[in-house]
């Protein structure tokens, strides 16, 4: 499995989100926009992408309990 926290890159280490059965968050590195918030599904090992942004992020990352809602 790969070590994906390392993608948040430097200072934005704390931009992740831990659910029951995925961790989500912002991959920084290796892409043309300011952000790509990915999850990593802890059954399959399988990253998905599940937005873009060109804008900057805030501190953080958090997830409801539900995994609907990402802030």
């Amino acid at each position: 499995m790969e070590r994906v926290l390392d993608r948040s890159g430097g200072p934005n280490w704390f931009n992740w989100a831990l659910t029951q059965n995925v961790i989500y968050f912002r991959d920084t590195k290796n892409h043309d926009t300011v952000g790509v918030l990915n999850l990593l599904d802890l059954a399959t090992g399988k990253i998905s992408t599940v937005a873009t942004t060109d804008q900057e992020g805030g501190l953080g990352l958090d997830v409801s309990t539900d995994g609907r809602s990402i802030i």
